[in-house]
């Protein structure tokens, strides 16, 4: 009675669930166990054949039991090597988000690769050699010639490997991205070609995954870093074509919009995107921004409000919301404000300076602004955001 309710029980749990292999073998155990039981009860029939009595039958018999011995033996070397490969990878992933140590990550990522020839193995890897590149960028150990050799050894590394991973699975939009990251990554250093290689692997993508509009996201996004806006609205366009609710490239044509001075339809296009992208804190306090500057202090307001309701710990927006306060008179809640950003920032001359004025009843950009560029106008932001 114990295997069977023993085995019914792992039965059941491995059609409701996704077990893993533990809980199979223990099934077939335990079902392996009532079978035996019942036949040694005699409760069910046992046959048996005495294959030695012909030697025909026992030749075949034999050569079937080696074939199927060693076909067993060989299935469960495979399986074993893909669980092993996946156990590797998923120490690689959780070293990344842990320490994110780099060299300790990419060897678990190599290992699995070693064991079983996934694409998403490789993938792995050159995701590893895009991040050691992103850190030789701002390594300031190096000599010119170290780095130049280092970042040379770490973008073949990545291209190769995303290579790989496009060659083993030709078919995955995936790999096409990962390679194009990689040439798209090394566009702002002038690498040679490098923005006409990303762009060809993203179109690589669409030609895989025509439904999904990410890759014209991601061309439009090479374009910008290149200067050609009229390319990346065109891009941008198509993305949209595509889905038209697709918020990434709504945003990003808002921005374009913006760099233009088209103050209004950067305005449309950040609404439109805040409707797709409700709790997105950075689009909500990018449209403030644009209310901000189109002088709509009362859309402000709520924009800004609703930002810091999503993120209470963001400054800019308490910034921007404390100057609405004060301009509508209300000098206790935007002294709320700028006391909560000092917190964050207690070596802020400007945030000092603003509190003063308003304790003292004054307007909260006395003496600041001018001299000083207003802040909706200036190239960054006011605050510096601590993480």
């Amino acid at each position: 009675m114990a295997s069977l309710f023993g085995s019914l029980y792992l039965w059941i749990f491995i059609v409701t669930y996704s077990p893993g292999a533990l809980i199979f073998i223990l099934a077939f155990i335990f079902t392996g166990l009532f079978i035996s039981m019942l036949a040694q009860a005699e409760r069910i029939k046992r046959a048996r054949t005495l294959f030695l009595e012909n030697p025909k039958v026992g030749f075949v018999s034999t050569l079937l039991a080696i074939i199927l011995i060693i076909g067993s033996i060989s299935t469960l070397y495979l399986v074993f090597g893909k669980y092993r490969a996946a156990r590797l990878y998923a120490d690689g992933l959780e070293i990344l988000n842990t320490t994110r140590d780099l060299p300790s990550a990419k060897e678990k990522f190599v290992s699995a690769l070693s064991l079983d020839k996934e694409d998403f193995y490789a993938r792995a890897i050159a995701e590893v050699n895009l991040m050691e590149l992103q850190e030789l960028v701002t390594r300031q150990d190096l000599s010119p010639e170290d780095a130049r050799r280092e970042f040379q050894n770490a973008l073949g590394a990545a291209i190769q490997n995303a290579q790989a991973a496009k060659k083993l699975n030709p078919s995955d939009p995936a790999n096409y991205f990962e390679l194009g990251r990689i040439y798209e990554s090394v566009v702002p250093l002038r690498v040679s070609q490098a923005d006409e290689f990303a762009l060809n692997a993203y179109a690589d993508a669409l030609k895989n995954s025509p439904l999904d509009p990410t890759s014209q996201f991601f061309s439009a996004r090479v374009k910008l870093q290149t200067g050609k806006m009229e390319e990346a609205r065109s891009f941008l366009e198509s993305a949209l074509k595509i889905k038209a609710d697709f918020a990434p490239a709504l945003f990003m044509l808002s921005q374009i919009e913006v760099q233009q001075g088209n103050l209004k339809a950067a305005i449309e296009k950040t609404e439109q995107t805040a409707v797709l992208t409700p709790n997105d804190v950075g689009v909500i306090f990018q449209l403030g921004l644009l209310y901000y500057q189109d002088k709509n202090f009362d859309g402000a307001k709520s924009a800004f409000e609703k930002a810091v309701l999503l993120n209470t710990d963001y400054s800019n927006a308490r910034y921007f919301l404390g100057l609405i306060y004060d301009r509508k008179g209300m000098k206790n809640e935007a002294i709320l404000q700028f006391e909560h950003i000092k917190k964050f920032n207690p070596d802020n001359q400007e945030v000092e300076r603003i509190l003063s004025n308003l304790r003292d009843g004054e307007d909260a950009l006395l003496q600041i602004s001018p001299p000083a560029e207003r802040p909706e106008k200036r190239k960054s932001l006011p605050i510096k955001e601590i993480n």
